[in-house]
């Protein structure tokens, strides 16, 4: 088996799954209080595609394998020879007639996609969010990989795979039609998964809360209409409910009509951080602490006041966080301690500076950060705040904004008054 080169590179992929399913199921057992929770965090479901990928995905690629022998035999035929590695596997039908060699083959694959349909029934029953995510992932996983991933393989030229023998020695007049409906497979189930409908219903079910306001937001939006306060807070609230690409329209309509407000550089730091883009992040974090230092100074021509300093330094850690995330652990550790100076009992810069300092190898200085934490009565709980608690934060912001609007209101009426006197 080993003769050839991607025999080789499979089960090379197979080590390296067994090593990560043997951590996972570790982990499974000594986090298993994280799973209980209705407010699953991104962490979490992280670590729920690890369960999927790694656990349940073998499991099912056994079952494929399993199925394909008994539709072979069906057939009139047998496997000569099989291999199995986890995550993928290899079988080779003989005694078969040309016709009946793709109905063979494509039998443990039409039985695993049966039986990824017999799960979604489940949902609707409304199961707890872990379950409800598990089940979601793996739906998905499953028809993914033998709708969309194996056939582009197969057109890399992998030896051994289902789709290399059907289109090698299958009846010609069957390869057709077989890639057909695969195409036409895959379409349904891109369009389903990109449904604004259907993800939605999927949010409802894996982030209940997160759902809850996010469906109090569009009532709000539909009642007020487009302001950029309504529209910063839907583009959050869908970026918290998972609707990743609805938020990234929300911030397109935002710097389309509000460009130069602070809720747009709010809503754009947070996409872009979602989006992993932290240099685009750490910019937006920063520009928007500025510009909220600004509006502070020349919304109540006093100064910046002490929500305004929360909400800087809620930012500045956010961007310290963006610049961990990137390998920037310098510039990480000077943000801290700036956000730090604007809020010495904040949390998230506390514990990015800690966490810079451990990647420098200042354990010492790390050590001393976490007592004052300790000392501070801070309770060292980080999730759901990182990169920074959304909802603080844009309360803080409704207040700066509400506070300028006051404000330039004020002005507008002192100067129409002088002017009529």
């Amino acid at each position: 088996m080993f003769d050839s080169p991607n025999n080789f590179y499979f089960w090379c992929v197979t080590g390296i799954s067994v090593l990560v399913g043997v951590d996972t199921v570790l982990r499974l057992w000594t986090e298993r209080h994280r799973f209980p929770k209705d407010d699953l965090s991104e962490e979490d479901r992280a670590m729920i595609w690890r369960i999927v990928v790694f656990l349940i995905f073998p499991l099912i690629t056994l079952m494929e394998l399993n199925a394909t022998e008994v539709g072979t035999r069906s057939f009139g035929g047998e496997l000569s020879t099989w291999s199995y590695g986890m995550l993928w596997y290899e079988a080779y039908p003989t005694a078969l007639a040309k016709s009946a060699l793709i109905p063979a083959l494509f039998s443990g694959e039409f039985f695993i996609l049966c039986l990824a349909l017999s799960m979604l029934p489940a949902l609707f029953f409304r199961p707890h969010p872990f379950l409800a995510t598990l089940i979601g992932y793996t739906v998905s996983f499953v028809f993914a990989v033998n709708l969309i991933i194996e056939p582009v393989i197969a057109l890399t030229g992998m030896s051994g795979s289902k789709w290399y023998l059907a289109l090698n020695e299958g009846a010609p007049e069957q390869i057709m039609p077989l890639a057909m409906l695969h195409l036409v497979l895959a379409v349904i189930y891109l369009m389903v998964i990109r449904n604004k409908s259907v993800r939605l219903w999927f949010s409802e079910l894996t982030r209940p809360d997160a759902s809850d306001r996010l469906k109090a937001a569009i009532f709000e939006y539909r009642a007020t209409g487009d302001s950029a306060r309504t529209l910063s807070k839907l583009g959050i609230l869908y970026e918290r409910a998972g609707l990743h690409r609805q938020a990234r329209e929300q911030l397109k309509v935002l710097e389309k009509h509000h460009p130069t407000s602070l809720y747009t550089y709010f809503l754009k730091a947070l996409v872009n951080y979602g989006q992993r883009k932290f240099d685009k992040a750490k910019a937006a974090f920063l520009y928007a602490s500025d510009m909220a230092h600004d509006v502070a100074i020349t919304g109540n021509g006093l100064g910046a006041s002490a929500e305004t300093d929360k909400f800087r330094a809620q930012l500045l850690a956010a961007a310290a966080c963006s610049s961990f995330a990137a390998g920037e652990i310098i510039q990480a550790i000077n943000l801290s301690e700036r956000a730090l100076e604007l809020d010495e009992s904040y949390l998230v810069a506390r514990m990015v500076k800690v966490d810079a300092l451990l990647r420098t190898g200042k354990k010492d200085q790390a050590a001393q950060e976490i007592l004052i934490a300790v000392h501070s009565g801070l309770t060292l709980d980080l999730e759901n705040k990182v990169p920074l608690d959304v909802e603080t934060s844009f309360e803080l912001l409704e207040e700066m904004e509400s506070q300028r609007s006051a404000s330039e209101a004020g002005k507008r009426t002192v100067l129409e008054t002088a002017g009529k006197n």
